[in-house]
């Protein structure tokens, strides 16, 4: 009797066609490739973004030492440039009179800055005798780069502490 109601219910074996094996192994090998795909652009997004961060601050670097040493270097111009100094790191107090006079806009304008913001101080003794710009907390400055350089230079035969500090806005 067993095998008798074994053989009433024995299962046949399907067997696909090859029409259907086929478009399963397609599909198969379509999703691969877009979880390939989207692998690799999640890479390169990952990439670029560390990427883009590094050239940032790399420009930014470039940027504030090229105006610091300008600023400290250079007599400048009164009509086109800005220079504060009358001999290498010694400043002129009336080209610095005239510098602190202009607008942070201006300043922003002439040294090509307009997508940073900056702050320019010059210190004596942990004391600011003479800035220009807007100084950030760290609050304000959460998830953004900034770049601060600090040159040693004289003015009116004292030494003072000559910074700038560019932000990303």
């Amino acid at each position: 009797m067993c095998k008798k109601f074994q053989k009433q219910f024995k299962l046949s074996k399907i067997k696909p066609n090859n029409a259907q094996v086929i478009s399963l192994d397609l599909i198969i090998a379509c999703v691969v490739f877009m979880l390939i795909v989207a692998l690799f652009f999640s890479f390169m997004y990952i990439h670029y973004s560390r990427y883009n961060k590094q050239y940032m601050l790399s420009e930014m670097q470039i940027i504030a030492y090229n105006i610091l040493d300008f600023l400290c270097s250079y007599s400048g111009n009164q009509t086109k440039q800005i220079g504060l100094a009358y001999n290498y790191l010694n400043l002129s107090q009336q080209k610095l009179n005239t510098f602190l006079a202009l607008t942070p806009e201006q300043v922003a304008e002439k040294f090509n800055i307009k997508r940073f913001d900056f702050y320019f101080e010059i210190a004596n003794n942990n004391t600011i005798v003479y800035s220009k710009g807007t100084k950030k907390t760290l609050d304000e400055l959460q998830n953004k780069q900034a770049i601060a350089l600090t040159r040693t230079v004289m003015l009116n035969n004292s030494y003072f502490l000559m910074t700038i500090i560019l932000y990303e806005k």
